[in-house]
């Protein structure tokens, strides 16, 4: 779902704004990190169920792409490079940052205060599955206020699907050819 959402995502710049889009696509983010901190803490959820969650989770997939077209109108040609490849880079240390994170956040009750239980395993073992979902909360929540209070949209962006279509098949050809 990400790879596929990147596609369209690179294209909604344009059309409403880098802080506007950037506000709503990060916002959804929220949605998919709540529901699967509550389905992981019920053994009976159906597989389809997690498949539509893991799906959602492909949103922030999709975010990339926008947030690398965003950035190609701040930049003048010859510093667009550096700027992507330092956006790609700090948007890679997000799942860095989250495989480090989640097994330290399983083993604590860091969320205890909201009523979250823990999922006790036949051995004893306790482990708190859904902090890895819940952990990104609070960080989707300031990054997007943040964006809402801090970021612009730049007027006179102009873009049309033509351009963004030749740069796109342009892209697909140097990657397989």
């Amino acid at each position: 779902v990400g790879a596929t959402l990147r596609i369209f995502y690179s294209f909604v710049i344009p059309t409403f704004g880098g802080r506007n889009w950037t506000v709503i696509s990060n916002f959804s983010l929220i949605f998919p990190s709540v529901l699967i901190g509550i389905i992981v803490q019920d053994p009976t959820t159906s597989y389809e169920t997690m498949i539509l969650l893991a799906a959602l989770c492909g949103l922030g997939g999709g975010n990339f792409a926008s947030s690398m077209s965003n950035i190609s109108f701040f930049y003048p040609k010859k510093y667009q490079g550096a700027a992507l490849g330092l956006n790609a880079g700090l948007g890679n240390l997000g799942v860095s940052g989250i495989q480090f994170v989640s097994p330290l956040v399983l083993g604590y009750g860091i969320f205890g205060v909201i009523g979250v239980e823990p999922q006790t395993f036949s051995n004893g073992t306790i482990i708190w599955l859904q902090n890895a979902a819940y952990v990104w909360v609070i960080p989707v929540i300031i990054t997007t206020l943040l964006a809402y209070f801090y970021m612009d949209n730049l007027p006179g962006i102009d873009s049309s699907l033509k351009q963004q279509f030749v740069i796109s098949i342009k892209n697909i050809t140097d990657a397989f050819f």
